[in-house]
């Protein structure tokens, strides 16, 4: 019973924040940048998983009807990991080329929002349309590879932006900078939730080729429950 709590409070901060951060990027003028839209974008994609994947599982607690689960939850987990990849690589194209950057127009956020969603579909159709095994392999990888995306833009944020603390007149804005900078700890805190259930995903498609006995994973729902309470509540980190 506690799980059902943990799952409709969870919803509903998700939709709460996010509700509120997108409200507050469109109604407020000096937010309304480009730099932003990215931000915008996955705040709209983590309102989704409030008000769609985290009830669906919620309701499969209940029913077992794990379908819609199947079809909204990797599609929009997906989409969300893929955003945070989309803002790293701008983040560093920002650090790296200040100038250019603020000469891009609109047309490139827009080609990488769209981006961004027909990767997570085809991610999804992917892993609804394959075995058991080719779909963890696709499930991994489609969490993996935005991972490492991550992981490598913000270390290359962090290298310029030492070595610019030592050079007088710098390009870099103060608010780009900081920007940045929350930006690479709210990433952070995402790989902080989404590894554990890549490694418990690993572990699984492991023990299924390997046919493990049903005792050495009889103890997965709880498992899973703890680490998709985990991997959903990250969901509140834009609005945060």
């Amino acid at each position: 019973m506690w799980k059902k709590w943990l799952f409709l409070v969870e919803a509903v901060a998700i939709v709460i924040t996010n509700t509120i951060t997108i409200v507050t990027f469109t109604r407020t003028p000096r937010l309304r940048m480009r730099k932003y839209y990215l931000i915008i974008n996955l705040a709209v994609v983590d309102l989704l998983v409030g008000l769609v994947a985290v009830p669906l599982y919620f309701v499969a607690l209940n029913e077992k009807t794990f379908l819609a689960f199947w079809i909204f939850d990797p599609f929009l987990g997906i989409a969300s990991l893929l955003g945070l990849a989309a803002i790293a690589i701008e983040r560093t194209y920002a650090t790296y080329y200040p100038f250019k950057y603020r000469a891009i127009s609109k047309t490139p956020y827009i080609i990488g929002i769209a981006v961004v969603w027909l990767t997570a579909l085809l991610f999804t159709v992917s892993i609804l349309t394959t075995g058991f095994v080719e779909s963890g392999i696709m499930i991994l990888t489609s969490i993996s590879v935005p991972l490492v995306i991550i992981i490598c833009a913000y270390f290359l944020i962090w290298i310029k932006l030492s070595c610019m603390r030592s050079i007088l007149g710098h390009t870099i804005s103060q608010r780009d900078r900081k920007l940045s900078v929350t930006l690479a700890i709210v990433t952070t805190v995402s790989l902080i939730t989404w590894v554990p259930f890549m490694a418990y995903s690993v572990y699984l498609t492991f023990c299924y080729i390997q046919r493990c006995e049903t005792s050495s994973y009889s103890w997965s729902v709880n498992i899973v429950h703890m680490f998709k309470l985990l991997h959903y509540g990250v969901v509140l980190k834009v609005a945060l």
